[in-house]
């Protein structure tokens, strides 16, 4: 396998897991670092397609900034009030069930992909030898 294909799939893997993370997260704090995780991985992968601009503003912009804010404000909130609330739902929700028919869904089309064959064959209507200078 290419070596950029394995440093995607590790960086597609490690974003998937990380915003999972950050969604199924009880603790707040634990959130904000699967976030931070996330955007760093995601400024690794724009950086991979060579748009360095891009990934020094999402390091820059998205985790030194908004992240540090997000932290403080979790900070800033009274966790221990907040523990002490009931959970509205024990137990499985009906979004669980969504969740794993999205999950089947996706790993139904990854298996699939792969199989796939382009039968494509683009037609341009000016050829590369006929191209007309117009002043």
């Amino acid at each position: 396998m290419e070596m950029e294909k394995l440093i995607f799939y590790y960086l597609a893997f490690a974003m998937v897991i990380s915003g999972m993370g950050a969604v199924f997260s009880k603790n707040p704090v634990h959130t904000v670092l699967f976030v931070l995780v996330l955007v760093l991985h995601q400024a690794l992968l724009l950086l991979t397609l060579g748009s360095e601009f891009l990934a020094a503003v999402q390091v820059i912009v998205y985790a030194g900034a908004v992240l540090v804010l997000f932290l403080f404000v979790v900070y800033l909130i009274n966790l221990k009030k907040e523990s002490l609330k009931r959970r509205f739902v024990k137990g499985f929700s009906p979004y669980f069930f969504v969740f794993l028919l999205f999950l089947l869904i996706t790993i139904k089309t990854m298996l699939f992909l792969p199989g796939l064959t382009s039968h494509f064959e683009p037609h341009l209507p000016i050829s590369s030898g006929s191209i007309l200078f117009i002043q």
